[in-house]
């Protein structure tokens, strides 16, 4: 298995010279390149926006510059979560959804010059090769026939690849259990944010919604250039209803991201002891519930009763039984608490979507009448389409002019790749979370330290429940789905694949995986 090694260094006293002036040079020239974009692409731009931009840019610089990578990823995180959609509804502008690329991509710009300075030399992490395998796939469809501009090909690359550096940063820097609580706890809380902004608009009319700004109208209206259709419902009285935003980017957004963050307050509730954490983890794990249960998303409460299980099955199966029994019991009776509070909160139309799932037979049906044609057409795409249809033919980039023409069927994930990355795609991204789950069951069970069992457990349940929601949506393209994928998938790579499994499989109880002496410093930066 590939593990980081490491070259001659220079002196440290020369790395240290060279690294600050190199870093600030190329820091600079990234900031000069993104300020001269947002210049030409908002050239109306107001005071206040100019403001704003110019906090962005010094952030992303400070993100560029810090070599503790824990801090840069929360900063990251929380942007994803509590601000990247809001400021793209709000605002109306769809470009503003290039900050987290500029966020992302200042951690990757510094990792890099240190590491080029330092003449630190990396061998690739276990898994490596089918993200390797992923970015080739893509970037063969830039040579598509049936593409389109030139332009739009470029283009299209992003919504399939703007996620895979975390893979990397995740492998070199969540090395801790200290760091995986963090994360999970960090998760739950944005989970949690969302989960009461939505049920703020659950309790809004559609045009009071509306009124939160230019992009929210366009999409509750169902009308505008990129709007595909009406993000609302109608109600057993025939009432319009809202399905929120939360602070993503579309509807249901809450609940995808409760969804993943489900399996993190078992984790959290399993190995909270103090009071004070327990009763804190008890009140972020309601806002979960509500994120979930108020996106007015039917794949969302699917999805997170299947993380449940996923959670369930894998701490069992890694002998941690008691605790599981003792979290999923607890957080039935949060769920329990916070229906309570939405009936008494929410009018009850407001959870008319959900008659149709109300029992796990329904809910089967329902998931097949609902995708019944996108589910037929799998078999005639493989026929149709072996090489794909023409890149950025559908999702994210569909909207970007030159593109091939009109979109597919592109409803689930395997029409979504099928459309976009042809068979080879398909391939390689089932194959990727067939490897991850296979480590996932195999391996949890026998790491002989039993909080990061349960740690890793709820890291990897939230895949399981993302697979199974292939057939009504699509989620590698998407947030939060895209990032979760490519975060966790370096954090079970070096877990489960990697020095972290190997050190944790021979080494006493209470023991974390001993450090890397070889890794560069992007692995070895403080766990603070």
């Amino acid at each position: 298995m590939a593990t980081t090694t490491a070259s001659a260094r220079l002196p440290a006293s020369y790395s240290r010279f060279l690294v600050r002036p190199l870093g600030a040079l190329a820091t600079a020239a990234i900031l000069a390149a993104l300020g001269l974009a947002i210049t030409i692409q908002f050239p109306q731009a107001t005071p206040a926006a100019a403001l704003v931009g110019f906090v962005i840019l010094a952030i992303a610089a400070w993100m560029a510059f810090e070599e503790r990578y824990q801090w840069s990823l929360v900063t990251l995180i929380v942007y994803l979560g509590l601000a990247d959609g809001y400021l793209k509804l709000s605002t109306g502008i769809d470009k503003v959804t290039l900050v987290r690329d500029m966020l992302l991509y200042a951690i990757v710009a510094g990792a890099l010059v240190r590491i080029a300075v330092r003449r630190e030399q990396l061998a690739l992490p276990p898994l490596a090769g089918w993200v390797i395998a992923w970015l080739v796939v893509v970037a063969i469809q830039v040579a598509n026939p049936s593409n389109g501009t030139l332009y739009h090909s470029l283009a299209a690359i992003r919504p399939q690849a703007e996620w895979v550096p975390l893979f990397f940063i995740a492998y070199f820097v969540m090395r801790s259990k200290q760091r995986l609580r963090g994360f999970l706890l960090l998760l739950v809380f944005v989970a949690a944010v969302n989960g009461a902004v939505s049920l703020v608009q659950s309790n809004l009319t559609p045009d009071e919604l509306a009124a939160w700004g230019p992009g929210y109208e366009a999409a509750i209206i169902g009308e505008g250039e990129n709007s595909v259709s009406a993000r609302g419902f109608a109600d057993s009285s025939g009432e319009e209803r809202n399905r929120p935003f939360a602070l993503g980017g579309d509807s249901g957004f809450g609940g995808a991201l409760g969804l993943i963050a489900v399996p993190a307050a078992l984790g959290l509730l399993a190995l909270s002891r103090r009071r004070g954490v327990r009763l804190l983890t008890i009140l972020l794990s309601l806002g979960v519930v509500l994120a979930v249960a108020t996106s007015a998303s039917r794949t969302a409460v699917i999805g997170a009763v299947v993380a449940v299980f996923a959670f369930a099955a894998l701490t069992v199966t890694s002998r941690a039984g008691l605790r599981t029994v003792f979290a999923v019991g607890l957080a039935a009776t949060i769920a329990y608490a916070s229906i309570g509070l939405l009936t008494s909160g929410v009018d009850q139309g407001a959870f008319d979507r959900y008659e149709s799932i109300s029992s796990p037979g329904e809910a089967v049906n329902t998931a097949l009448d609902y995708r019944q044609e996108t589910i037929a057409r799998i078999p005639k795409y493989i026929v149709k389409y072996p090489l794909g249809s023409g890149f950025g033919r559908n999702g994210p980039a569909a909207s970007l002019p030159g593109g091939p023409g009109p979109g597919l069927d592109s409803e689930s994930e395997p029409t979504f790749l099928l459309i976009e990355t042809g068979i080879p795609g398909l391939v390689v991204m089932f194959g990727f979370h067939l490897m991850l789950f296979y480590l996932a069951v195999t391996r949890i069970r026998r790491i002989r330290d039993r909080e990061a069992r349960i740690l890793l457990t709820a890291v990897a349940a939230p895949l399981f429940a993302l697979f199974v929601t292939w057939f009504v949506g699509v989620s590698t393209a998407t947030t939060p789905g895209a990032p979760y994928l490519w975060f966790s998938a370096g954090v079970i790579s070096f877990w489960l694949a990697g020095e972290g499994y190997r050190n944790l499989t021979r080494a006493p109880r209470s023991e974390e995986p001993a450090p890397d002496r070889t890794s560069p410093t992007l692995s070895a930066a403080p766990a603070g």
